[in-house]
């Protein structure tokens, strides 16, 4: 399989991650919190499948020919 075979999605999502953050209901209530920063946890398609950041779907195999 050459690399132009590879499956890839036709649209590429960004999971992001956020750090836990704990505060209390009244603060919380009140938007009287700090957001914490986002990072990129991965990359998936429409339906949650993971793929990389160019939408190739990760687990295929390919061969230079």
């Amino acid at each position: 399989m050459s690399d132009d075979n590879l499956t890839k999605a036709t649209e590429v999502l960004v999971r992001l991650g956020f750090e836990d953050v704990v505060v209390s209901k009244e603060d919380c209530e009140n938007g009287e919190y700090e957001k914490p920063d986002s990072y990129i946890v991965g990359y998936e398609d429409q339906l949650g499948n993971e793929c990389s950041e160019d939408g190739t779907y990760l687990n295929q195999t390919w061969s230079y020919e």
